[in-house]
Parts: C-alpha cells; sequence; structure tokens
C-alpha cells in the first residue's frame, strides 16, 4: 500500500507542475484570471425580424453594438418549418450567422412561453425584450432585462417597476427604441453589470 501511495503522490505532484508550466506559457492564463465572456439573450421576433420575417432595418446594426465580448442568442417564434427555414437562411445571407451569433445560439420555437423557457433556462447576464407582458412573466427570473419599445407601443404601460421576489437584484432597463441601445452602446459603453 506505501508503494501505491508513494506512485500516485508522485504523479499528482508531477500532474500540478505541468498545469502550472501550461498556464505560465506565454498567451495562456490561469481559468482564474479568464475574464468570462457576458450571455446576451433577445426575443428576435419584432427586434430584429418583422412579422413578414424580414430583416429590421437597425438589427444589424444592433447585433454589432452588442457582440464585443458577449456571446449573443437570439430566440425567434416561428409557426411552422417553413418560417424557420426562411429565418434561418435570411440570417446566413445577411451574416448574422456566423459573424453575431453562432448556428447553435440561433434558436426557434413555436409558442411565446416556449420563448420563456428557453430564455429561462439560458440565464442571461441581459435579456433584450420587447413585449411588456413577456418582462413582467419574466422579471422573477433574469438577472437584467431591457425593454426595448417598438414605435406602436407608446401607450403602453412600462413594466419598470414590476413586484418581483427578486426585486432588488432585478432591474428592467427601458429604451425607447433599438437606436437608443446602439447609441448608449456607443457613447457610454452601456455597463451590464451584474
Amino acid at each position: 500500500y506505501t508503494l501505491v501511495f508513494i506512485f500516485a503522490a508522485a504523479l499528482f505532484i508531477k500532474y500540478r507542475s505541468n498545469r502550472r508550466n501550461a498556464a505560465n506559457q506565454v498567451g495562456v492564463q490561469p481559468l482564474s484570471q479568464q475574464i468570462r465572456r457576458k450571455k446576451f439573450s433577445i426575443t428576435g421576433n419584432k427586434l430584429l425580424f418583422s412579422d413578414a420575417l424580414a430583416l429590421e432595418p437597425m438589427a444589424l446594426d444592433f447585433l454589432q453594438s452588442l457582440s464585443v465580448n458577449t456571446d449573443i442568442f437570439i430566440v425567434i417564434q416561428v409557426h411552422s418549418d417553413e418560417e424557420q427555414s426562411k429565418v434561418k437562411k435570411l440570417a446566413e445571407e445577411c451574416k448574422i450567422i456566423p459573424n453575431y451569433v453562432k448556428e447553435h445560439r440561433f434558436m426557434f420555437c413555436s409558442t411565446e412561453n416556449g420563448i420563456k423557457s428557453i430564455i429561462r433556462q439560458l440565464n442571461p447576464d441581459v435579456h433584450f425584450e420587447w413585449n411588456p407582458a413577456s418582462i413582467k412573466e419574466m422579471t422573477q427570473y433574469l438577472r437584467k432585462i431591457a425593454y426595448i419599445r417598438l414605435d406602436h407601443d407608446t401607450c403602453v404601460e412600462s413594466p419598470r417597476y414590476v413586484d418581483s421576489p427578486l426585486k432588488s437584484r432585478n432591474l428592467v432597463t427601458e429604451y425607447m427604441s433599438i437606436q437608443e441601445v446602439i447609441l448608449s452602446m456607443k457613447l457610454t459603453q452601456l455597463d451590464f453589470t451584474i
């Protein structure tokens, strides 16, 4: 037993020294010093793609402003396989995939509840949403939500002050348009720290 113990201890010491040497190589940081990329999610319907499944005018600028040091997840509600194929093809043609979003982070579902479930499971640092009803339901689960008003939403009550069990850590930030988010990102490097 003593020999087995000595042999195991020697292997462990060699393993630790190899890990330290690998971490000290030029350009390689230990995991404890690596910066975690932020995770942003977007409800793609109406913010990126119109009801007619065409790309919204500011969509590429919006994605470009968000894509620095972040992982972007897009969730889109579609009603058929044909709609899904059309949206995915459009995203590839416009270079949304792979320039801003990796293909496996471009997700589809068939119901509004499906969007909420996917977003809840992703647990993003910030979720970008246009639907006040969805925001009211998701505030109890998400850390930060960026509510982007659409032009026709001017009479909708703001979901900013929602009673939530996580009220102390939850923040709903309201923007009047996608252009306002882009401008905020460019001017102030919009801080979404948690």
